[in-house]
């Protein structure tokens, strides 16, 4: 028997975007909504074991903190900066 050596179509749906901005910055809220989509699939895990995360920051400025979800009010507020 010969390997299938057909090309595979996967199709997603395309959810039209439900949730108001969080972040005035693109860049930051492009990075929030993937983390928040991811979570809806699968889970971060460290050293083998889940981990529940509830926020992000970038490697160029890590003492900034970025809140994944809107727990009340504007997530603007909740930005933080660790020392």
């Amino acid at each position: 028997m010969q390997p299938d050596r057909e090309d595979h179509v996967w199709r997603f749906a395309v959810h039209a975007q439900t949730d108001t901005p969080v972040y005035d910055d693109p860049l930051i809220e492009m990075v929030r909504v993937f983390l928040k989509d991811f979570l809806d699939m699968g889970f971060f895990t460290y050293e083998g074991k889940k981990v529940q995360v509830d926020g992000f920051a970038f490697a160029n400025k890590p003492q900034e903190l970025y809140a994944l979800f809107e727990e009340s009010g504007d997530c603007q507020d909740d930005t933080q900066t660790i020392a």
